[in-house]
């Protein structure tokens, strides 16, 4: 049996970005699949930018 954890729950609040987490913010960005509204995986893209995480 794998027990490699493999669904994370992130819920981006109010304050946007900033009460994100460092690991929470590594969780997003190495996701393979993302799943939320247009304003949220918007914010991706930020995260990646702000961290030098882009592809």
């Amino acid at each position: 049996m794998n027990d490699k954890k493999w669904l994370w729950i992130i819920g981006i609040g109010e304050d946007g970005l900033s009460e994100l987490s460092a690991i929470a913010r590594s969780l997003i960005d190495s996701a393979e699949i993302l799943v939320g509204g247009d304003r949220h995986l918007a914010k991706r893209s930020a995260i990646a930018l702000n961290f030098g995480l882009t592809d």
